[in-house]
């Protein structure tokens, strides 16, 4: 059974897809690769806040925790790899 899995996803041209972007990625520098992640991550926290900001905003401030923190990550992400750009 699991055979007939594995040869059907080798099969799969979303699989191939797949395969072709993780090949991609690993392609990247480590550099280009913080830096594609911490802007992912800095924007995934700007789109959060923005749509809490558009709604009626939920009393208490533990609602800014997982931004805040996808913030900063994000941030020390791009810091480090324009860092080692640098070099």
């Amino acid at each position: 059974m699991l055979q007939g899995l594995w040869t059907a996803g080798a099969a799969s041209v979303s699989a191939q897809v797949v395969a072709r972007g993780g090949r991609r990625w690993r392609s990247e520098s480590a550099a280009d690769r913080r830096r594609a992640i911490g802007l992912t991550m800095v924007m995934a926290a700007v789109t959060h806040l923005g749509l809490l900001v558009t709604q009626d905003t939920p009393p208490g401030w533990l609602w800014l925790a997982l931004p805040a923190l996808a913030m900063m990550v994000g941030s020390l992400c791009v810091l480090v790899a324009a860092e080692e750009s640098e070099r």
